[in-house]
């Protein structure tokens, strides 16, 4: 049929959303198989339109359809004065952190809401939980794993608004266009930042604005990434995580090897240029610096002492002291800090020359410290390997950083 249509008036192929053929050939396979369209119509233009694709994604888009030409246009204009951005620290406990969420979603009075979740099982537990507060017929639970049938049930009561409130995995999102959405909330930072651009899209699409919510935690950086490697939940039981995990991956990229460090240094080096020249007055960093004056202080000392200490470390891990055969983040920050914990007792922590520096002129806290160690990290002055560990009962994440 397509071929005496072509033959009588011409045809075109346009193909919206492209990235998802990438991201999504988990769940349809047969787009990945487009380049059957191309062989068959060779001289038939096609039009692949998407409002997050990077230059990584549009080659293997190039690589899957294998056409004789690709012409990329694309622009960088992806900000939306209508969207806050907000980052929350995510409080421990699924309990804390479900009433965390209860209190965003009570401060907004109207339009719906999208709750986000990194894997299956947060997101049931965070549905079945607010169900509990708001009752079954304003909350929608929405993942790969549920029958057609009840994804399809589930999508036509948010479609006609019979529900409020959706918790999903990243499988809820695809050919969405709800215009009353207020909010979107992350439960822990999204896994790529096109999966992030894409959700936070879905707010306010009506043109009167909406609030984007991100739960924050140093330490969601380890279960996401036992996610990635199969750990807590298993990359082929957890399609939703499985489809991000590439190179072009920010959790990936944030666990890279050594060896391509110079690359995501460089990166990293664009996006934090961009972030402090550019000012959107709309986030909850612009919103704080209009409010307060920012306070610079130099924590030079602190940088060599938590420098100073890794070293340490690492020679008693090179001596093959059976106390530290491996470094952690949580070594690191337990010897600064002066821990006196579990962890620091039984590596004889305090043994380490710099043991409780920061106790002793109360300069920075946990949290900063491991920030320090993230940027030295990003500079190349500490080196970052991860290192799963397997057993029965499940599988670990140790890191081993090294001068």
């Amino acid at each position: 049929m397509l071929k005496k249509i072509n033959s009588l008036r011409g045809l075109q192929f346009v193909i919206d959303e492209a990235h998802c053929i990438k991201e999504y050939e988990y769940f349809r396979n047969s787009w990945t198989k487009l380049n059957v369209v191309k062989s068959g119509f060779p001289s038939v233009p096609m039009l692949f339109l998407t409002a997050t694709c990077t230059l990584d994604t549009a080659e293997k888009l190039r690589a899957i359809i294998t056409p004789s030409e690709l012409q990329i246009i694309r622009s960088n204009k992806i900000y939306r004065p209508d969207l806050k951005l907000e980052i929350i620290s995510k409080p421990c406990g699924k309990e804390k952190l479900i009433q965390a969420i209860i209190s965003v979603i009570d401060s907004i009075t109207n339009g719906r809401i999208i709750i986000y979740s990194a894997s299956i099982s947060d997101c049931i537990t965070v549905g079945q939980l607010l169900i509990k507060h708001y009752g079954s017929q304003n909350i929608g639970i929405y993942h790969s794993s549920m029958k057609s049938a009840d994804r399809d049930i589930t999508l036509k009561l948010w479609k006609d608004s019979e529900i409020r409130f959706m918790s999903a995995t990243n499988a809820f999102g695809m050919g969405i266009n709800i215009s009353d959405v207020r909010a979107i909330i992350h439960t822990t930072f999204p896994m790529s930042l096109d999966s992030f651009i894409q959700e936070i899209g879905r707010a306010g699409r009506d043109g009167n604005g909406g609030r984007n919510i991100i739960f924050f935690s140093r330490a969601d950086l380890h279960t996401l990434t036992l996610i990635l490697y199969g750990g807590h939940e298993s990359i082929q039981e957890n399609i939703e995580i499985s489809q991000e995990f590439d190179e072009s991956s920010s959790l990936t990229e944030m666990v890279a090897p050594t060896n391509q460090k110079k690359h995501l240094k460089e990166k990293r080096k664009q996006l934090l240029e961009m972030i402090l020249i550019f000012r959107c007055h709309n986030c909850d960093n612009c919103c704080r610096r209009e409010a307060i004056s920012t306070e610079w202080r130099n924590v030079s000392n602190e940088v060599n002492w938590i420098v100073r200490i890794v070293d340490q470390l690492i020679k008693r891990v090179t001596s093959q002291d059976p106390k530290l055969l491996q470094i952690s983040r949580d070594d690191i920050t337990d010897c600064f800090m002066g821990s006196k914990g579990k962890n620091a007792v039984s590596k004889d922590l305090s043994s380490i020359e710099g043991y409780g520096v920061s106790s002793e002129s109360c300069s920075i806290f946990n949290e900063d410290c491991l920030y320090l160690i993230d940027s030295l990290i990003l500079a190349e002055i500490i080196t970052e390997e991860v290192d799963i560990k397997y057993s029965k009962e499940a599988k670990s994440l140790s890191y081993l950083s090294s001068l």
